[in-house]
């Protein structure tokens, strides 16, 4: 196993530090943060920029759209339909995807 230096990216806790640090008294190491993002964040940004792009629409105004009877919840059928409506060029893998991340128990 190769030992880590102080440059190294510790994978573990996800944090890397500079061999750089200032060594002036009361100076500490520079510490950088690397932030993991999921592929769901990364599904859900791409959905806004596009939602956004094509639209002009945020993800919360495509909610209250979809549940324009105010229950706090629709259908995934229904949310279906209104992404194939508004032609953002999703294929049907993709829109399945976003109905798995955004309604994660099933309950619409």
């Amino acid at each position: 196993m190769k030992n880590k230096t102080s440059n190294d990216f510790n994978k573990d806790t996800a944090v890397g530090f500079s061999k750089t640090a200032d060594k002036t008294k009361g100076k500490k190491a520079d510490a950088i943060v690397y932030a993991t993002v999921s592929h769901e964040e990364m599904t859900i940004k791409a959905f806004k920029d596009k939602l956004w792009t094509k639209c002009e629409m945020t993800l919360e105004s495509l909610f209250r759209i979809c549940d324009s009877s105010y229950e706090q919840a629709f259908s995934a059928a229904h949310f279906k339909e209104k992404l194939e409506s508004l032609e953002l060029g999703l294929s049907g893998a993709e829109i399945n995807r976003l109905i798995g991340i955004f309604d994660e128990d099933l309950s619409g």
